[in-house]
């Protein structure tokens, strides 16, 4: 644990010291913000619809017993905490990790004292590991051990909407 912990603080250090620095314009959901014109969403995780969208359609269809009432509730209180954590009009520094198909950057966001704003969501219980991108095991292996410790701590939305936490997962 403290060898990972270590060489996240490692990769946060190096990575802040080449990061973009982009002036928070708008936090679109829980996870997905914008710098300017600039669309970053957030690599390795994911977090639950805040919006009556086909990808949330599709991900209830999957979860059988959830609503999509449900799934978008839980949706925008993820993006409730994060608007607790950001500050609009701020500067925060993040890394473009790749370009997703809707042509978003595909950031890490990097907040206090170079923690990674993606893992704190996983922690904080309100956003699951996308492991599917995840290619860096030590990145892997900390998305585990947070999204174990925030399941087994009942943090976040596992207090009201495990259900849909455990769906993402799908």
């Amino acid at each position: 644990m403290k060898r990972t912990i270590g060489f996240l603080i490692g990769i946060g250090l190096i990575s802040c010291l080449n990061a973009d620095i982009g002036k928070l314009s708008r936090i679109v959901d829980g996870d997905t913000v914008k710098f300017g014109e600039t669309t970053c969403r957030f690599a390795y995780i994911d977090t639950p619809e805040s919006k009556r969208n086909d990808r949330a359609k599709n991900k209830v269809d999957e979860c059988p017993g959830l609503t999509l009432e449900t799934m978008v509730d839980a949706g925008k209180e993820s993006a409730n905490y994060l608007n607790s954590i950001l500050e609009i009009g701020k500067s925060y520094k993040y890394d473009v990790i790749s370009t997703d198909k809707y042509d978003r950057k595909v950031c890490v966001i990097w907040i206090d004292n170079n923690q990674m704003l993606n893992e704190n969501l996983v922690r904080e219980g309100y956003a699951v590991p996308y492991y599917a991108f995840i290619k860096d095991r030590d990145i892997e292996r900390q998305m585990r051990s947070s999204f174990a410790m925030a399941k087994r701590n009942k943090s976040g939305l596992f207090k009201t909407y495990e259900s849909v936490m455990q769906c993402l997962l799908k």
